[in-house]
């Protein structure tokens, strides 16, 4: 799904979330950034703070005579994960003041809007590769319209 990428450029790149980025380390890759930032489950080793993006749903959200309308009314879990607690919730609280009330088209194309948020709780903690993880799980849903729909 292109929405992803387009999170992913948005939480990465993007000055309104330049909040996220000081919270996260990114690495260059051939002369490229790479934030920690994975699509429904990280890798097995990642750094101390990571985001992992998980599309929850995304059903079409119109049909009209002539087909679907190409606009999805989605749900976007951001889970933010650090080594304690406070560092989880303060990463979460980045994520959600950068998305929270957005509107506007992501780096792939993609328009968005962000109108509602519909879980924002601790999630307690996991044991992870080195340690315990601490996870903060927030839930936005949004209309958009991926580019080609």
């Amino acid at each position: 799904m292109p929405v992803a990428g387009g999170l992913y450029n948005f939480l990465g790149f993007n000055p309104a979330a330049a909040a996220v980025q000081g919270m996260l380390a990114s690495t260059l890759i051939d002369g490229e950034a790479q934030w920690p930032i994975y699509f429904s489950r990280a890798d097995k080793q990642p750094p101390n703070n990571f985001l992992v993006i998980h599309i929850v749903e995304a059903p079409p959200a119109a049909h009209s005579l002539q087909g679907p309308s190409g606009l999805s009314d989605g749900e976007f879990q951001f889970d933010s994960c650090a080594p304690d607690s406070p560092t989880a919730q303060a990463l979460s609280l980045a994520v959600k003041r950068a998305l929270e009330g957005f509107s506007g088209a992501l780096a792939d194309g993609t328009t968005i809007e962000f109108y509602k948020v519909t879980w924002d709780a601790d999630e307690g903690y996991e044991e992870g590769g080195t340690g315990y993880i601490f996870k903060h799980a927030l839930r936005l849903r949004a209309f958009y319209t991926e580019p080609g729909s």
